[in-house]
């Protein structure tokens, strides 16, 4: 997560995270805070202009651990001006983000979830798979935040731009950092057992009308 006095910024993985926090890094007002993998990290303080005091963490923290670190520092998070969550097709996400587990696994980084990933089908993926509930960036206490504000990753330049906008920021190009190896075709390799799976692990993004089901298979 990123965040300073007036904006936040959450993420799950394969969001394009590691673009938006390099540019957010670029454009917000400091001082910034959060946590971030080493390569987010890298990006934030070779950006930043202003004084940084991200931490190295796990990087993907959701609403309710955004809500933990602005108690620490003495804010809640209906203070904030906006709270940003990047959205993306679940049926995308999911393929993208097998594939990129198994690119890891053939190139010797062997994390449980890379391991898990080459040794399985795509079917037992998204079974074995803890897969994230966007409910929990999105949501808290069973609603949206009034100041929550989604991009969709389908159209992130587009959205980043309208957004900067919005704030008074000046106008940045989004970089496209940690750029996919792989051309996704989703329908390929989703089957009646994956979608149903992928769809209930998801079902927020589906609920909340950001996606249709099936939508891209």
């Amino acid at each position: 997560m990123l965040w300073n006095g007036n904006l936040a910024y959450i993420f799950m993985p394969r969001t394009g995270s590691r673009s938006l926090n390099a540019h957010f890094a670029a454009t917000w007002q400091g001082p910034l805070f959060g946590t971030a993998s080493p390569a987010q990290l890298r990006e934030i303080k070779s950006r930043s202009k202003s004084p940084t005091f991200v931490k190295l963490g796990r990087g993907h923290d959701n609403l309710g651990q955004l809500l933990d670190q602005l108690y620490r520092h003495g804010r809640t998070v209906r203070q904030m001006k906006r709270i940003v969550f990047v959205v993306r097709n679940p049926y995308h996400l999911v393929s993208s983000n097998y594939h990129f587990l198994r690119d890891q696994a053939a190139g010797g980084h062997k994390t449980a979830n890379a391991l898990m990933a080459a040794e399985s089908s795509f079917d037992e993926f998204c079974a074995r798979s803890n897969h994230p509930d966007p409910a929990n960036w999105m949501m808290t206490d069973g609603a949206l935040l009034n100041n929550m504000h989604i991009l969709k990753f389908e159209n992130l330049a587009e959205d980043v731009s309208d957004f900067d906008k919005g704030i008074g920021v000046n106008a940045m190009p989004l970089p496209h950092l940690n750029r996919s190896k792989f051309t996704h075709n989703p329908s390929a390799i989703f089957t009646e057992r994956s979608e149903s799976t992928v769809y209930e692990r998801y079902r927020a993004l589906f609920e909340l009308g950001h996606y249709s089901r099936r939508e891209g298979l």
